[in-house]
């Protein structure tokens, strides 16, 4: 009886160990290709683009700076902003 228990205590840990690194994995690529998405992102920002920000404040780029923005989010009111929040870039056909 003690020998079964054991026995199926063992199966249980290396399941639950096989488990935990398939998700260590998992969790760890997608991690990945959300950072190359954002240094893509980042990368082809360029003035006159439309974007949305984490925040949901769609705007059009007027002025980049290093690590600053420069948004028009309406005529004539101007946002300054960290250019990583920037979560998307809206295509001209949407």
């Amino acid at each position: 009886m003690l020998e079964n228990i054991l026995a199926s205590s063992i199966v249980l840990g290396g399941l639950l160990l096989v488990v935990i690194v398939v998700y260590y994995f998992y969790s760890f690529s997608l991690v990945k290709k959300r950072k190359a998405y954002l240094i893509k992102l980042h990368e082809s920002i360029t003035i006159g683009k439309r974007v949305v920000f984490a925040g949901g404040i769609y705007g059009k780029i007027v002025d980049l700076q290093d690590d600053m923005v420069t948004v028009e989010v309406k005529k004539g009111a101007h946002l300054l902003i960290s250019r990583y929040s920037i979560s998307e870039v809206i295509e001209e056909g949407k």
